[in-house]
């Protein structure tokens, strides 16, 4: 599966592919939270997410294409970090101020989220423990009875990463 293509969806297309799974579960008799929980079959949303965020810190890792070092430059400001939030491996936000909506389902809607993970987090060495490390956020989320756990990490919703 081409996550980024599915990434930068039109919210109504996404939508469907969010129903096929929910369809499937229904069909199963599990809840959302279960089929997570017991069978390890998160919701595309958060799939999605954690996939794009793998993406960019592939990127921080220098794994990628150099092409992406200029799409996505380092930040020459270290605010997050002084004010106690993210790491030190910052990218460059971009401002928008037109097609907010097309923005934030981009990769560079993605920034602040990556940006404001704990340092441990970005310390990681592979691609996997990273989204290792954000699955089993969500997972305790989930445990938790929080109920966006599915759509942890979206721009959509503030959400930092918890211990």
């Amino acid at each position: 599966m081409n996550i980024g293509g599915y990434f930068h969806a039109a919210a109504s297309l996404l939508e469907k592919i969010d129903d096929v799974h929910d369809r499937f579960i229904h069909e199963l008799g599990l809840s959302s939270a279960e089929a997570f929980l017991k069978y390890n079959l998160p919701p595309p949303k958060l799939r999605r997410n954690v996939g794009i965020l793998g993406l960019l810190h592939k990127r921080v890792l220098g794994k990628c294409h150099p092409s992406f070092e200029v799409l996505l430059p380092w930040s020459s400001s270290r605010f997050s970090v002084s004010r106690g939030l993210g790491h030190s491996k910052q990218l460059y936000g971009i401002e928008v101020t037109h097609h907010q909506a097309m923005f934030n389902r981009s990769i560079f809607g993605m920034d602040d989220i990556y940006n404001n993970f704990l340092q441990y987090v970005e310390d990681s060495l592979t691609i996997s423990t990273f989204q290792s490390l954000l699955t089993r956020n969500a997972r305790r989320r989930c445990e938790s009875g929080d109920i966006s756990w599915a759509s942890s990490f979206c721009r959509t919703f503030e959400h930092h990463f918890e211990d």
